[in-house]
């Protein structure tokens, strides 16, 4: 009995390439994590109608294509990390450091590498973050009473994911100086 999967070279190289154009153009929309063209790749391979593919012929052509994208540095978690932190950090809606960490974790992205990019979230931007949260939040408080505003905005910001002893230095040192 003859393999199902009799490739040549030239077809390997066709199928190859018609799996890498598919995941080039997935790449172009916007940075990605290896899970997520992992993932795309085995869909398309799943999805060859006139190509059956044996499994060896699968992960060869799935670590062809990832090792293109790591050469041509399409591919990197840990900058994509990185580069999601910055972003996070320089949005209009900054978010803190624990949701940063839970999106990349769902995105599947190495733990060392997330760790190595919440290094960029220093306590400085943290408090600049949570300064302006403060501002917002005050404008919506009604209440004159000092007591009763500190409360407000405890809850407030830990309900929002920060820590408590950075929210109670920052909150302690806004009401003061107001």
């Amino acid at each position: 009995m003859q393999n199902q999967n009799n490739f040549d070279n030239k077809d390997f190289l066709r199928v190859s390439n018609f799996i890498k154009s598919k995941v080039l153009n997935f790449l172009s929309t916007k940075p990605r994590t290896e899970h997520e063209i992992i993932s795309k790749i085995r869909y398309v391979i799943q999805n060859l109608e006139d190509t059956p593919l044996d499994e060896k012929t699968k992960k060869e052509i799935e670590q062809n294509i990832l090792d293109y994208l790591r050469n041509i540095k399409l591919l990197d978690d840990a900058k994509y990390a990185a580069d999601l932190v910055k972003e996070k950090i320089n949005s209009r809606h900054p978010q803190n450091k624990y949701k940063i960490k839970q999106f990349l974790l769902r995105k599947k992205v190495n733990p060392a590498n997330i760790e190595s990019a919440l290094k960029l979230y220093t306590n400085d931007n943290e408090r600049q973050i949570i300064e302006k949260e403060i501002e917002k939040k005050l404008r919506t408080i009604k209440d004159k009473n000092p007591y009763i505003i500190k409360s407000k905005l405890l809850k407030f910001l830990i309900s929002k994911g920060y820590t408590y002893e950075i929210v109670k230095t920052v909150v302690d040192s806004h009401l003061d100086v107001k």
